[in-house]
């Protein structure tokens, strides 16, 4: 070692004190690169591992989130399920989607039993918008495992407002809806148009263990049910659709007062002498209340609701048994939001209605 270095101090020697200084200087510069490159490279070899870890903390808050979300779409499913059969002929399928379709053109649709079926196909309440006549469908060439059916009918006068909520009750039908054709006239001397609708049915051909596991399935109110605009009625203030505190790519109610006391409220008919529930989410800007009505909106249940106004949602839950009515039946507002004061504001979201007890 000492004679392999001996070279290097004669060399050393042999320099002048300018030439040792800048030799020195560049021994430095480069011990000073090598450095800056080993730290860039660490640096760059961290930055790398942390983008991983978010990587990897990002797949499991979303692995988390779709196992969170795995039995509330199986309960959706199976409720969808029970819309379809492999067994049906084309009579069955335009008979099923007639009925559909009038019952969603009613002021408030009917509910459906555990089939899928409504009790009832008018409600009495009035109708959203009217379809004079629902003629002949055609079965269509679908793929392997489904079949699809087209209907042909038309809307000859309606306000635009109601035939959006109509549309949109459409597209949200458990019978796998889609609108193919819309042609809308819209009457030059007044708000009200003419609409010539193609809707499109989708069936599945469920395989049997798929029909068997779905024959009974979940109760729809377990699950939050999305705010139909076309049900929501008001005395005293505004209603409009809004994308504001709904949850993400769903749309809820806002409700504005324009005068103190305004009320917002769907109009029901229910058995009398049964015993119902309700809840519905409620963000509120203002003050007010929230409880049931008679059909007037004058004579208020026992157990109103404060509202919070804290501008954070709230979800409310009221189980009420219904009073005696003609016929045996009773309507009423139901759910009735009061707001106190004129300009005061309430997002609704999420309304679920369910019998829990029958007389």
């Amino acid at each position: 070692m000492s004679n392999s270095l001996q070279p290097l101090r004669k060399a050393w020697g042999q320099m002048s004190p300018r030439e040792r200084r800048l030799g020195a200087a560049v021994l430095v510069l480069v011990l000073l690169c090598a450095g800056f490159t080993a730290v860039k490279s660490g640096v760059r070899y961290v930055r790398d591992l942390d983008d991983r870890i978010v990587s990897l903390e990002d797949a499991m808050v979303n692995d988390i989130q779709l196992i969170a979300r795995r039995e509330q779409v199986e309960r959706q499913y199976q409720g969808i399920a029970t819309q379809h059969s492999s067994a049906w002929k084309e009579a069955e399928i335009h008979d099923r989607l007639r009925q559909e379709v009038m019952r969603l053109a009613e002021k408030v649709p009917p509910e459906l039993d555990k089939d899928g079926v409504p009790a009832q196909v008018t409600s009495g309440l009035g109708e959203l918008v009217k379809i004079p006549k629902i003629g002949e469908g055609q079965l269509l060439e679908g793929g392997e495992g489904y079949r699809r059916y087209a209907l042909n009918f038309q809307v000859p006068d309606a306000a635009v407002g109601d035939l959006m909520a109509f549309l949109s009750r459409l597209q949200d039908s458990p019978q796998s809806l889609r609108i193919a054709k819309l042609s809308l006239v819209r009457n030059a001397e007044n708000t009200r148009c003419l609409a010539d609708l193609s809707i499109i049915r989708t069936i599945a051909n469920l395989p049997p263990d798929a029909a068997a596991s779905s024959s009974t399935p979940a109760p729809a109110a377990e699950a939050p049910a999305d705010i139909q605009p076309g049900e929501w009625l008001s005395a005293g203030g505004t209603l409009a659709p809004s994308a504001e505190m709904a949850e993400a790519g769903k749309i809820c109610l806002r409700a504005e007062a324009q005068s103190a006391g305004a009320q917002f409220y769907t109009l029901k008919s229910l058995v009398s002498g049964a015993i119902y529930e309700f809840s519905i989410d409620i963000t509120a800007t203002g003050s007010g209340k929230l409880g049931i009505r008679d059909e007037e909106g004058k004579t208020p249940f026992a157990g109103e609701e404060i509202l919070g106004n804290a501008g954070q949602p709230v979800r409310y839950r009221v189980q009420f048994a219904v009073p005696q009515g003609a016929g045996g039946r009773a309507k009423m507002r139901l759910p009735c939001l009061v707001l106190d004061e004129a300009g005061a504001q309430a997002y609704l979201d999420h309304f679920v209605l369910k019998k829990v007890d029958a007389p």
